[in-house]
């Protein structure tokens, strides 16, 4: 495998982070509106009102909730209370919390976006000990980390990172020709897969 070098590569990283922390953002400002409604009696209608898709509030908003009671559509956010989530959200509390304010602060957000395979360990472990939570809990939160660090929201700006970089060989084997393809309407047409060299499911950046 050879090192990916471009001259340009902070600037391409700093430009995709610059993208990808919008919908990071907005989702974890909802995911803390969802704490505050279930633990501060905050108002059902404000998670409705919020200004991020359905989709997405939905599918935020499902991952607390039990089976038999999650949402189907916008007009049932007044299932959103303690008795119908999991158990362990209120167990996990403050770890949510903490989780929220963690990923508010952009430089804490970059630095799990954008951490290198070499650091990706101890950003990790530097995330975990400030949620402050067992291997347990940490295993039942990280699916609601891994909905506000999404990594299918890369697709977004794949083919413009691709183009960028520049590469027509592949950086794993150094033998096969990879190209990067847009019409001349914008069209994204093909590009070389990215590979996240981590189980996805399981390290959340």
């Amino acid at each position: 495998m050879i090192k990916i070098v471009h001259s340009n590569l902070d600037n391409i990283a700093e430009k995709y982070f610059k993208n990808i922390k919008i919908k990071c953002n907005e989702r974890t400002e909802y995911l803390k509106k969802n704490l505050e409604v279930i633990f501060n009696g905050g108002f059902h209608e404000e998670l409705k009102k919020y200004p991020l898709n359905g989709h997405s509030k939905k599918s935020v908003s499902n991952l607390l909730l039990l089976p038999d009671n999650k949402l189907q559509d916008q007009d049932n956010y007044n299932k959103l209370v303690l008795a119908n989530c999991h158990a362990w959200i209120a167990t996990y509390r403050v770890a949510l919390e903490r989780v929220t304010n963690y990923l508010t602060n952009e430089d804490n957000l970059k630095a799990l976006i954008l951490c290198s395979p070499e650091n990706a360990i101890d950003t990790e472990n530097g995330f975990k000990n400030y949620i402050n939570v067992d291997d347990a809990g940490y295993k039942l939160i990280l699916p609601i980390i891994n909905k506000i660090i999404d990594y299918s929201l890369f697709d977004n700006f794949a083919y413009d990172i691709s183009s960028e970089l520049g590469y027509n060989t592949c950086p794993y084997c150094n033998r096969i020709y990879i190209h990067t393809v847009i019409d001349k309407n914008k069209k994204e047409i093909i590009r070389p897969t990215f590979d996240h060299f981590f189980h996805k499911l399981i390290i959340l950046y």
